[in-house]
């Protein structure tokens, strides 16, 4: 493969320009500038070895003088056209564009540009690392930090890294719910909450009346080791500046200090108190996507990074999150048993998951193939743990038992996950995470979801062969105002869902109500002669049952009476026997001044003995409904011979088709 030089700088300074200007845009081109510092000018560069000088945290800094904001470019453009004199041109001026791929390709963001032009350089290849460097930095949201210290700011300059402790929450390690009560210094839980001793807890309660969040301390005291509590407290000195209300969402997690790396861009000092204001931005590694070993540089394939070593997906309530475990470097082990001429039986250490080592290295340490280096094909995964090489074996250089290998896998820098869920239709894109762990927004989808990972290099490279699929739990993040199509059927004399949906937690309150409307088609088959069929329906909210077998007559012949049943003739002017039905089933629950408590209604209209039938039943229920819950219309057939003997034989069908469902929420 072709080389050259990392860094070559081609500049004629025949402009009249003042020197330190020449300075500054030479020193740019490498990552570094001239800043003014003590009375003396200092070269500082942006590396990624550069020392600690200082560590500042609560112990010796100014309490109430840290201040984060979020900095960087904000208009995070994903393209940059750079001009530059090409030395295989003829040094005329030539136009090349650097891309964040992710972006554009993978996200399909509208193109945002920044121009640029490159002094000095003539390669096109070096201005593409310049100017995808450049892409890395304007695009990576970097937080600036501000904060006061004594005399421990002395020893620090601008241009140095230093560790600044900046107070963060870890929302993951708490908990979620809605409020039943509150006030504006206190909050009634959902549910019980554990909390330790030793440990800061922060609450953010999303006021549903003012649409905004707040965040206050909880200052609940809590004793040597762990105590639940339902009502929590929030810090005295600072209570909310809206009421609590019922409903309102909640968040509860510990609070800790966080150490991030700063590099120092000012400093301010007071000699005589003793005060030192220092600002800095977050200090992040950037990488260029080009390898420089030694003073060579060899372009990089664009690759697709290999299958995450493990992901979690996991919900809480309506937010959907993953954490992806990408791969070391390499892995290696001992073989157990001998190679063949094709592949090898690796150890249980490397990805469970089948193809997921597909193309990546297998390297031979000792043995016959010792110093062979081979690309893996095909991986059998956890069920075989066999490893197919692209590149056949010898005879003689079969790997025995006992030879050590490793495998170095794809080095592309891991830059995200595609997030796809399946609601019952079939995976579609919902969304992207650009780094290892992340959360997305599940509301409004459906109660169940299959995830999908679909991991990408920072280049936008896909593969889509090591994916990773889970599933996860959603109740009562169902999209509402969309109608439900999924297609069900009921026969036989067995109970079965006919139609389920996951109601939110406090979806009726007090007083609100659900309403279902579904459609279904009623039919025979068969005609069995001298038989009564019923159908029966039931209303069940969580696990109890409201309404218990809503009966509708279908059929009667024979023994039982008039010979206007299914498959004897016409009744209500419609045949039956053959054809489908229209019926509907509408299913009403509402909350009876308590959230435990609730009148139900349950109605059917449709086909039934010698006409239509319009047949209601009304039941009640205690179920607290603060929590999600699942509704669901049940339906089962009997069937009657002449003799009164219940059989099931299977000729009635009720067909869900679709549902509608509206929630009023008082």
């Amino acid at each position: 493969m072709a080389t050259e030089r990392c860094n070559r700088l081609d500049i004629v300074m025949d402009a009249k320009r003042w020197h330190l200007t020449w300075v500054q845009d030479v020193l740019g081109l490498y990552r570094s500038a001239v800043i003014w510092s003590n009375g003396a000018y200092k070269v500082i560069s942006e590396r990624q070895d550069l020392p600690l000088r200082q560590v500042f945290h609560a112990g010796n800094t100014i309490p109430g003088r840290t201040e984060v904001k979020i900095g960087g470019d904000p208009t995070r453009p994903n393209q940059i056209p750079a001009d530059f004199l090409d030395e295989t041109l003829n040094y005329e001026r030539e136009p090349v564009y650097a891309q964040n791929s992710a972006s554009i390709i993978t996200a399909n963001d509208p193109i945002t540009n920044l121009d640029l032009s490159f002094i000095g350089l003539t390669r096109k290849a070096e201005v593409l690392r310049a100017a995808d460097l450049e892409l890395q930095r304007r695009r990576t949201v970097k937080r600036e930090i501000a904060w006061a210290t004594g005399l421990e700011g002395l020893a620090v300059e601008p241009g140095d890294l230093a560790a600044v402790g900046v107070v963060t929450t870890n929302w993951e390690m708490g908990y979620g719910g809605r409020a039943m009560d509150g006030s504006s210094r206190h909050v009634v839980f959902d549910r019980e909450v554990q909390v330790s001793s030793g440990f800061t807890y922060e609450l953010l309660v999303w006021h549903t009346a003012a649409d905004t969040p707040e965040t206050r301390t909880v200052a609940t005291t809590v004793p040597a080791g762990q105590a639940t509590f339902t009502t929590i407290t929030v810090s005295p000195t600072s209570g909310f500046n809206h009421q609590v209300l019922p409903g309102d969402r909640l968040a509860m997690g510990i609070s800790s200090e966080d150490l991030i790396r700063v590099r120092v861009t000012k400093v301010s000092r007071d000699t005589e108190a003793g005060i030192h204001v220092l600002t800095g931005e977050e200090f992040l590694n950037l990488s260029f996507n080009i390898d420089c070993p030694g003073s060579v540089t060899t372009v990089v394939s664009n690759a697709p990074p290999s299958q995450p070593a493990s992901a979690s997906i996991t919900a809480s309530g309506c937010t959907v999150c993953m954490n992806v475990i990408t791969v070391p470097s390499c892995v290696g082990g001992l073989l157990t048993v001998p190679g063949t001429l094709g592949s090898v039986t690796l150890n249980s250490s490397h990805n469970p998951n089948v193809s997921a080592l597909v193309g990546d290295t297998l390297n031979f340490v000792n043995g016959p193939s010792s110093g062979r280096t081979s690309v893996v094909s095909a991986w059998g995964g956890s069920g075989s743990n066999v490893a197919t090489v692209a590149n056949p074996f010898s005879a003689s250089s079969v790997p025995t038992s006992g030879d050590t290998y490793y495998v170095t896998y794809r080095t592309p820098t891991f830059g995200g996950v595609e997030v796809e869920v399946d609601s019952g239709g079939g995976f579609v894109l919902h969304g992207i995470v650009n780094a290892t762990s992340g959360c997305l927004d599940a509301a409004n989808t459906a109660d169940a979801l299959g995830v999908r990972l679909t991991p990408f290099s920072d280049r936008g490279q896909r593969n889509d062969v090591g994916r990773w699929t889970g599933s996860v739990s959603t109740l009562g993040c169902r999209d509402f105002e969309a109608p439900i199509t999924t297609v069900a059927t009921v026969t036989g004399s067995a109970q079965s869902v006919l139609f389920a949906v996951g109601l939110p937690p406090n979806a009726l309150g007090a007083a609100g109500r659900v309403d279902v409307e579904i459609g279904a088609l009623v039919t025979e088959t068969c005609s069995p002669a001298n038989e009564r069929t019923d159908l029966f329906l039931s209303l069940n909210l969580g696990a109890q049952t409201l309404i218990s077998s809503l009966a509708a007559r279908l059929g009667d012949t024979g023994a039982y009476g008039t010979q206007h049943a299914f498959g004897q003739g016409n009744f209500g002017g419609l045949t039956i026997a053959g054809c489908e039905q229209p019926a509907l089933i509408n299913a009403r629950i509402v909350a009876d001044n308590a959230t435990n408590r609730q009148i139900a209604t349950l109605r059917y209209r449709g086909p039934g003995e010698a006409e239509q039938l319009d047949v209601s039943r009304q039941g009640t229920g205690t179920v607290d409904t603060t929590a999600a819950n699942t509704l669901a219309v049940l339906a089962q057939f009997s069937h009657l011979d002449s003799g009164s003997a219940v059989h099931s034989h299977g000729c009635f069908f009720l067909v869900f088709r679709s549902a509608l469902t509206d929630i009023t929420s008082l």
